[in-house]
């Protein structure tokens, strides 16, 4: 692809180098694809380089070329180092203008790899992560952002808890994008099943467990419905077994690993989202898309932004009674589910990729280095 000549680009970054670090199935890559492919619809070049090569083993980022700076899954002082210099060569022999960075240790690895080298330098997909066992060690890590031109957050709570930490002087929160096609209103409506919808990873922070515990308290009540937990992890065995032990075989389906979550999202009612902390919430998102409406814990960070006063419903993180009673709110009334789904999707136009693209060219063109 030619890139455009577009003068109202003039001076933003027109090399970026997009470095990431994840499992290879989460947020991360979905927002990256939306997100890559929007900014070289507009003329940059994006570069893409994983931090292991665990992160590009799949995923929706699989169909790209991606460069690896360490085949080796290992968090060691030694191999972060080596790390760090490859990506330093890597920004002067490819002429980079721009680092996004994605990620906890993306993040700290592009702000000291670029140091000094003049480039533009934006930290972003910060992990929620400022709880208690942790607060040492981000603390750290914030000192290393201080390094980097800017920090882009997800969620205004977000901007907020961290506003004394140390780190970069500029910080805008740009939200994650949604895909155009998942807005599209030319697909003929799909009947709708009684069935609650929960997607992301199988792993204890999410809490899937709490909407298995939930269900077993309604499900005498209405026999009709059904849960269908998409997506796979160290918790599945531990799921399946809660299942079974409620007796609910059959009426909680874990369907796995799934790419497009939001095909079976299309064909339910609700979407139920349980977790006790989140970096955004790429799922509430796409439910609202879906034309789902949804139940969800309002946990830090990003339910409450998201959803707003679109009708949808809010419960204590962990509080599997109050998860029940929103569930059976909307379960047993069928205009509030409708008259939720449709608020939350009308909604969505802040979170549409070309808002969304704006905001990161803005951000690209803010007080862009010189090359030295």
């Amino acid at each position: 692809m030619s890139r455009s000549p577009i003068a109202s680009l003039e001076g933003r970054a027109t090399r970026v180098l997009v470095l990431f670090g994840s499992d290879g199935i989460g947020g991360i890559e979905r927002r990256l694809s939306i997100l890559t492919d929007a900014f070289e619809e507009v003329g940059l070049v994006c570069e893409l380089v994983a931090l292991t090569g665990a992160s590009a083993e799949r995923g929706l980022l699989s169909h790209r070329s991606i460069t690896v700076l360490d085949p080796v899954r290992s968090r060691s002082p030694w191999r972060s180092l080596r790390r760090a210099g490859r990506l330093r060569r890597l920004i002067q022999e490819r002429r980079i203008e721009a680092v996004l960075a994605f990620g906890h240790f993306a993040n700290a690895l592009a702000s000291v790899a670029a140091a000094g080298l003049g480039v533009h330098v934006v930290l972003s997909e910060i992990v929620s992560p400022f709880t208690s066992r942790r607060r040492l060690w981000n603390r750290t890590v914030m000192h290393s952002y201080a390094l980097a031109d800017s920090l882009v957050l997800q969620t205004d709570r977000l901007a907020a808890d961290i506003a004394a930490l140390p780190g970069p002087p500029r910080r805008l929160v740009i939200a994650n994008p949604i895909a155009l096609d998942l807005l599209d209103d030319t697909a003929p409506p799909v009947p709708r099943a009684p069935r609650i919808i929960a997607s992301g990873r199988l792993v204890r922070h999410k809490r899937y467990h709490d909407l298995v515990e939930a269900f077993a308290l309604l499900a005498p009540e209405f026999p009709e419905w059904s849960v269908e937990i998409l997506g796979d992890g160290p918790e599945r065995g531990a799921l399946a077994r809660l299942v079974q032990a409620r007796g609910l075989d059959g009426r909680v389906t874990l369907a796995g690993h799934v790419q497009q979550p939001w095909v079976q999202m299309r064909q339910a009612r609700i979407v139920a989202h349980c977790a006790e902390i989140e970096g955004f919430c790429n799922t509430l998102v796409e439910a609202l898309a879906a034309g789902c409406a949804v139940v969800s814990s309002d946990c830090p960070y990003g339910p409450r932004e998201i959803l707003g006063d679109t009708g949808n419903l809010l419960y204590p993180p962990g509080d599997v009674g109050a998860l029940a009673a929103q569930l059976r709110l909307m379960m047993s009334d069928a205009v509030r589910c409708e008259s939720a789904a449709r608020t939350g999707r009308a909604s969505l136009e802040r979170f549409t990729v070309t808002r969304i693209r704006q905001q990161w060219l803005d951000e690209l063109a803010h007080g862009r280095p010189s090359r030295p």
